[in-house]
């Protein structure tokens, strides 16, 4: 489990997942339950598309949503299958980067087609049969002219698929008299035959590059360009071009609705506008819509035309109402970005989810009417540069545009998975007696019989039946009006969920304490109402739904019948309040719980005196009947449960939670699980109660931010319901389904790398599981050397892992070791540091190697002298065996600002055969392209109460600059440095770093990386 945590501690949920899905025996693990819940609802990534070498441009889905086109920097487009497997199709014959990509709009898988514009002056038409794809080039005008380049910027097919439209720009360079850097812009706009890719029309009326281009109909086309202008053009008949009003800046992206004849334009000038398309062919601005600060990039609208949504530079994307006039200060505000927002899209069937993606790699979906609580979808370590839906509204497609070739780079393409949108539902909101949008935090709550439906109690005094699936509004009750105000102090469902049973506690105008029964059919008039003598702190229903038991402050329950006017059945023996009460099966047996440390067993039928007294060693709060009617579960206090059976006078058994004091309880439908909820916010499961408990039994737990108030088991006992505050949750508790689920929720395969560390596998036996994976998936491993396959991470990850064990490792031996023990002193002498740039302790202090002198150029090498390398003995001097406080604990740094930052450092510690301290430091360092550090940082380092300077040179091996630098922070007894560590101006802030497997790992694990030294006094 700690190898998960320490996962989604590095940002990697999805291999965190995959993690859990390949533990063996689950059920043994602690927590492996709960993570495996929490994983299943809160990932949604269902493959990585991985192969492009070159950063994103786009990823769309195609008409039938079965296939995945993207658009790359390496020049080549892909075809994908949906699900992720097999290979994809490369679109690979162009010369230059791919600036747009594009499905024809026909359905039929046979006659898929793709539309393709390339930086190298060509736009291509592609046929794709099978796995094989042929394509035919559009005329233009390619690079024939020395001088002059170029480049195809953008295309789009019509609605009927037989037309295209693309757009080119021929840049002509400075030259002669012109002034330097001055260049000539040539823009040609061409709709072209699909069939054939025969031009039928043209025009050369924009002055700067075109962004987008669209079909209004059939043969119209909308253009928006650099120049500051859209144009609407008819590219059949080759009519009169038309510039759409009210542009001043240059215009970014065009969105239309063909349906709803409703066209929209972005600009640089901060704003959008809304253009109808009417029946005679006019094209009147609408609306200018202002209110982002930035850029607006992009925009969408919805399929029913009345929402519209833009995307800006300014971090957010609005919302704007087209039912009426869009006005400043009316949009829905969707923030929180910490970055640029580069595109968004609507669901294609409910308008009410709209996604966005976003540079700080994260994408987001946002419910129209809770747009305070997006659904994450996160795993990209780049920009996000598109975002985009299937056209079953059931999965997303993002495109990662990282340019970058080192390690880090993120070239994939990610498909999410969209079930979970249940989970942005908008927080419940109480419908009577409280202001509008008033949170709907209960304090109680009760379940029927299926779990279905659940009964919430309200501060404002009111109860509200609602579906657990939330798909239907709730149903209020409340007390009379001449016992308001009046405070909700038990409430209890019927069986069937058609009544609902709750005691009140009235002001002093009405009737102090009441009962009340409402039938769901009739909410605003009680079937049933009784005055009672003291405040009611339980009710239940017994299992016939024809009974309601009360357990009461005055130290007494009331058993009353559902229908008739009866006088309720009294029952006494305790000395304290009540605190629960339980109706057998049969309805013939009677358990409460109270204060004084005792549950009472009475006759429901007969009354009188109890029947039986079970002594405590704390506070009852809780009992509930087995389905068999034959055991009590109590929970208690002291935070334990205890089962006892009716009428066997036997010693009860203890199950020992662990925690605090326990307040409700659950069976399952077969009586072989037992939930009982503690006052820490931790749910504990016991299962194998069916029978004789054997042995010890050890619950697993399950975590909620706040206590549940109410629990229930349903599926035949496989899954748990609990409600807490103002939510619910579900836990899966089969755990070979969570297993097939966790491997059905992600299609990627877990890496090598992380196979070795935390499952203990041996190099080459997760080397042939990952193979083993990716082959049946019909995918061919990527090479552990390929940039775009992201395996250089894992392996860095693994580094830094494994130093940790490695440091864990040498202090279980430490402890072992003679005069280690916790007797031994430290030695607490304050060493002077050595000098920047020094071997400490070794037998010749030299300066180290220079990895790179940048005085002396890129190709300059150092005189022979100095090309020694460090001396082979240890690096730094050896105390004595006595001293312990030499390796204590790993401190893990992350950038304060992840623009500039390291990718990862580990060190690791060879051991030494004496247990003492170690006789070398093997370090591995892996950084980014260039000096400007576009990924995050992962540095872990080794300290136990050094007093010490750590100077390490370093320098990134894939640039052509070579940079040059150090590393340096003091550290202090304890390992807390003093400092914050920094390199190049990006402080690095501490971060815990956790594992468990004590595993050991060599630096040669991490491929690609420079190796260096670190100096300290001891």
């Amino acid at each position: 489990m700690a190898g998960h945590l320490a996962l989604l501690g590095h940002g990697e949920p999805t291999e965190a997942l995959k993690l859990l899905s390949e533990v063996k025996k689950p059920e043994e693990r602690a927590g492996w339950i709960d993570y495996a819940n929490q994983a299943l609802h809160t990932n949604s990534l269902f493959v990585t598309l991985r192969g492009h070498r070159g950063e994103l441009g786009a990823a769309v889905f195609s008409p039938d949503g079965k296939r995945v086109l993207t658009a790359s920097a390496d020049h080549t487009a892909r075809v994908w299958l949906a699900d992720g497997s097999g290979q994809p199709i490369v679109l690979g014959e162009h010369t230059g980067e791919i600036s747009s990509a594009a499905f024809s709009p026909d359905e039929d898988p046979r006659k898929l087609r793709v539309l393709t514009t390339s930086t190298d002056g060509t736009a291509r038409l592609w046929s794709i049969q099978g796995a094989e794809a042929t394509s035919i080039v559009l005329p233009g005008k390619p690079d024939d002219e020395k001088g002059k380049a170029t480049e195809a910027t953008f295309g789009a097919w019509s609605q009927d698929g037989e037309r295209v439209v693309v757009a080119s720009v021929v840049t002509e360079q400075a030259g002669g008299d012109k002034p330097a850097g001055q260049r000539r812009e040539t823009v040609a706009v061409r709709v072209h035959a699909a069939s054939d890719g025969r031009i039928l029309g043209e025009h050369t009326a924009h002055k700067g590059r075109v962004h987008c281009a669209a079909f209004i109909d059939a043969t119209r086309v909308v253009t928006a360009s650099e120049d500051g202008s859209a144009r609407v053009w008819d590219g059949a008949t080759r009519g009169k071009i038309t510039e759409l009003p009210g542009h001043a800046a240059p215009v970014l992206f065009g969105a239309l609705n063909r349906r709803e004849r409703v066209l929209v334009t972005t600009s640089r000038d901060a704003k959008a506008r809304v253009f109808r398309i009417e029946q005679d062919g006019s094209i009147p601005l609408r609306a200018t819509l202002e209110g982002h600060t930035g850029d607006v990039v992009h925009a969408a609208v919805s399929r029913d035309g009345k929402l519209l949504a833009t995307a800006s530079a300014d971090r957010t994307a609005s919302l704007w109402n087209l039912e009426q006039q869009p006005r400043k200060g009316a949009e829905i505000v969707l923030s929180g970005h910490p970055g640029a927002v580069t595109s968004v899209a609507f669901h294609p069937t409910d308008p009410r989810f709209v996604a966005t993606a976003s540079s700080d790699h994260r994408g987001r979906v946002f419910r129209v009417d809770a747009p305070d609580e997006p659904f994450l979808l996160q795993g990209h370590s780049a920009r996000l540069q598109s975002i985009a839906w299937n056209p079953a509204g059931d999965r997303l497609v993002t495109a990662a545009a990282d340019s970058s070739l080192g390690a880090s780079a993120d070239h994939t393409v990610r498909i999410w998975s969209v079930d979970l949108l249940s989970q942005i539902a908008p927080r419940a909101t109480m419908s009577r007696g409280a202001a509008k949008g008033t949170p709907a935090v209960f304090h109680l709550a009760a379940f029927n019989a299926d779990a279905r439906v659940f009964a919430a109690a309200y501060p404002n005094g009111t109860v509200a039946l609602r579906r657990v699936d939330g798909d239907s509004d709730p149903i209020s009750f409340a007390a009379p009006k001449d016992e308001a105000p009046s405070w909700i102090s038990a409430t209890a469902l019927s069986p069937d969920g058609e009544r609902v049973a709750f005691a009140s506690l009235g002001g002093a105008a009405g009737t102090k304490y009441a009962l009340h029964d409402h039938r769901r059919s009739e909410p605003d008039k009680p079937s049933k109402r009784v005055k009672v003598a003291a405040a009611i702190r339980h009710l239940t229903w017994n299992t016939m739904g024809d009974r309601i038991a009360a357990a009461l402050e005055d130290a007494t329950a009331l058993v009353l019948r559902a229908e008739g006017n009866e006088p309720p059945a009294v029952f006494h023996g305790h000395t304290a309040w009540l605190t629960s009460v339980a109706l057998s099966p049969d309805g013939r047996k009677l358990v409460t719980t109270a204060l004084d440390w005792t549950a009472l067993v009475f006759d429901a039928e007969r009354g009188g005196a109890p029947r039986e007294r079970h002594e405590h060693a704390g506070a009852v709060y809780a009992a509930a009947f087995d389905p068999t009617g034959k055991r009590v579960a109590t929970a208690c206090a002291d935070g334990k449960v205890r089962i006892f059976e009716v009428g066997s006078g036997g010693a009860p058994i203890e199950l020992d939670g662990q925690g605090g004091a326990l307040f409700h309880l659950a069976w399952s439908a077969d009586g072989a699980r037992l939930a009982a909820a503690s006052s820490t916010g931790t749910i504990l499961v016991w299962s194998g109660l069916a029978g004789p408990p054997r042995g010890a039994q050890r619950p697993f737990v399950l975590q909620t931010e706040a206590p549940a108030v109410a629990l229930a088991f349903f599926d035949g006992g496989q899954k748990l319901l609990a409600a807490a505050a103002d939510r619910t949750y579900t836990w899966e508790l089969d755990v070979g389904k969570l297993e097939r689920d966790l491997q059905a929720k992600n299609r990627d395969c877990l890496p090598a790398e992380a196979r070795a560390l935390y499952l203990n596998e041996p190099r080459d036996l997760a080397a042939r599981s990952f193979e083993q994976c990716e082959l049946a998936q019909g995918r061919a491993p990527p090479p552990e050397s390929d940039p775009a396959a992201g395996g250089n991470r894992d392996a860095v990850l693994a580094c830094a892992a494994a130093a940790w064990n490695a440091a864990r490792a040498l202090r279980a031996r430490r402890s072992r070791s003679p005069g280690r023990g916790p007797s031994a002193s430290p030695d607490t002498r304050a060493p002077a540091p050595a000098a920047p740039g020094t071997w400490a302790g070794s037998r010749r202090s030299r300066a180290p190697r220079p990895l790179h002198d940048p005085s002396r150029g890129p190709a300059a090498r150092p005189p022979r002298a100095s090309r020694r390398r460090p001396p082979a003995g240890p690096p730094c001097r050896r105390p004595p065996i006595q001293r312990r406080n030499w390796l204590r604990q790993g401190i893990g740094w992350r950038a304060a600002d992840p623009g500039q930052a390291f990718r990862a450092l580990a060190i690791s510690y060879p051991p030494d055969p004496r247990g003492g301290s170690p006789s070398a430091l093997s370090t591995s360092l892996a950084m980014p392209k260039s000096s400007t550090f576009t990924t995050p940082v992962l540095v872990s380092m080794m300290f136990d109460g050094l007093r010490s300077r750590c100077t390490i040179p370093c320098r990134c091996a894939q640039t052509s600059a070579r940079t040059t630098g150090s590393i340096s922070s003091t550290t202090r007894s304890g390992g807390s440095p003093a400092s914050p560590l920094r390199w190049g101006g990006a402080s690095l802030s501490p971060s815990p770093v956790d594992s468990s497997q004590r595993v050991w790992r060599s630096s040669r694990m991490c491929p690609n990386v420079l190796p260096f030294r670190y100096s300290s006094t001891m």
